[in-house]
């Protein structure tokens, strides 16, 4: 595999990024679809790496600057064909190893970030299912079963869940959000978020979204089988101070 720059000219580019909404165009209303044109991805701001093995195009990402020491990864597509052989990861190493005008890049990108959760699920089908309709690209790392038990690593190559089949009931009656120690819920940022809401509707995942209406982003709730409630949010915008805005209204 080797990775280059991209100059957004050639056909391979143009039809994996065509690709790449019409994936989108499938789930989600046209004013839903937030996606860059090639002549935005051509801004002096933008640099597009494409992913190679001898003439075939494996996947592309892009790099926004935000600022002089940060950026925002923009329009990531893997081929259909070669999805789970590590292409993305390939791609964002050699965007964070770039040593001209993005060396703080690295450390905006890397920085500190949550790798993986790890919960005793009861329903361990159902979970996997949620997360796998959810995330369509998450797969399955690695699954074993330890006296008895189911064990699971279901994600990606970079982030992942730790799934364990529970070994006893749940002592407690405990609810997220009851005012009792644990988790209320677990927060994904997705690139579509009415697109995802539909996916777990359809397959009967409960829908627990209180109204939410922010100009800068939008997020949906879902609870698992289990109970565990689960946020995901989009952004409407590539500004740290729009996107965390906490001064606008944001309820509908």
């Amino acid at each position: 595999m080797i990775i280059v720059e991209d100059d957004l000219g050639g056909p391979e580019i143009a039809a994996l990024l065509q690709e790449r909404v019409h994936g989108m165009a499938d789930t989600s209303p046209p004013d839903s679809i937030h996606t860059l044109s090639i002549d935005e991805l051509r801004s002096p701001t933008i640099t597009m790496w494409s992913a190679w093995a001898g003439s075939k195009l494996l996947g592309c990402c892009a790099l926004k600057e935000l600022a002089s020491d940060s950026g925002e990864i923009k329009s990531m597509r893997t081929a259909g064909a070669h999805l789970g052989r590590g292409v993305a990861t390939a791609v964002l190493k050699t965007i964070v190893g770039q040593e001209t005008n993005w060396r703080k890049a690295k450390e905006n990108i890397m920085t500190t970030r949550m790798e993986h959760a790890n919960l005793h699920v009861r329903h361990f089908d159902d979970a996997v299912r949620f997360l796998q309709t959810a995330f369509p690209e998450f797969r399955v790392r690695s699954e074993s079963v330890r006296d008895g038990l189911r064990w699971m690593h279901i994600g990606t190559d970079d982030t992942y869940i730790a799934l364990n089949e529970a070994s006893q009931k749940s002592a407690d009656t405990r609810l997220p959000y009851d005012g009792q120690p644990g988790f209320n819920h677990l927060g994904y940022e997705v690139d579509d978020v009415d697109a995802l809401q539909l996916r777990l509707a359809a397959a009967g995942f409960r829908d627990s979204t209180y109204p939410n209406k922010h100009a800068h982003r939008k997020r949906v709730y879902f609870n698992d089988a289990d109970g565990n409630d689960w946020e995901f949010v989009q952004y409407f915008s590539d500004k740290p101070e729009e996107r965390n805005d906490y001064d606008l209204p944001d309820e509908a």
